[in-house]
């Protein structure tokens, strides 16, 4: 049986502070490069192996693992980017595998 659980502090990224027009052009102005952070990352990961036999003399030994990745289902930020809608700047949080996804493998050892 294993437990798996992985913590980081979020990656600094640099975000839009204002905006100014020149010329007929809207121009957004950023924070100093990576001045801030997205939120933290956490995912717990747990898994059970099987393994039938432990005979030696085997040509071969085989195994299943049982699992599910990211039991606590949270939403881990991955990235973060703006777009101009209607003449203002809207954040999107981009997150990936925001569910809990359970596995199934079946492993053959020489």
């Amino acid at each position: 049986m294993s437990l798996n659980c992985d913590y980081s502090t979020g990656r600094p990224v640099s975000l839009p502070v204002s905006k100014h027009y020149y010329s007929g052009g809207e121009f957004v102005y950023f924070s100093e490069r990576n001045q801030y952070r997205i939120p933290d990352f956490f995912r717990l990961d747990i898994a059970v192996n099987i393994e039938p036999s432990h005979h030696l003399t085997a040509l071969t030994h085989s195994s299943v693992s049982l699992g599910v990745y990211n039991v606590t289902g949270r939403k881990n930020v991955y990235s973060v980017y703006y777009v101009a809608e209607d003449g203002r700047l809207k954040s999107y949080q981009l997150a990936i595998f925001g569910v809990p996804i359970p596995y199934i493998s079946y492993n053959i050892r020489f």
